[in-house]
């Protein structure tokens, strides 16, 4: 079984958003903590499918709730687990 981790880490969040970019043939966009999401071009619908990609990145269900709060990339790492996807 896997550990639940305390928070998201940054690196798991760009590799969920560079798999995003990738699937809409968006490559050579840098992902950096600091960048604003909307810079990138998405939206809130957008927001949501990558706060799937990072669930299913972590292997862990995150809090929906948080999700109008994240405005940057840095904000996703600070998501907390709440339990194991298929729980």
């Amino acid at each position: 079984m896997t550990d639940q981790p305390q928070t998201i880490n940054i690196d798991d969040v760009i590799r969920a958003l560079q798999r995003v970019l990738r699937d809409r043939r968006r490559r050579g966009v840098t992902v950096q903590p600091a960048t604003r999401l909307d810079e990138l071009g998405f939206d809130s619908l957008d927001v949501a499918e990558i706060f799937l990609a990072i669930e299913e990145e972590v292997g862990f269900r995150l809090d929906s709730e948080r999700v109008p709060d994240l405005v940057v990339v840095s904000d996703f790492a600070g998501l907390e687990p709440l339990n194991a996807l298929g729980a």
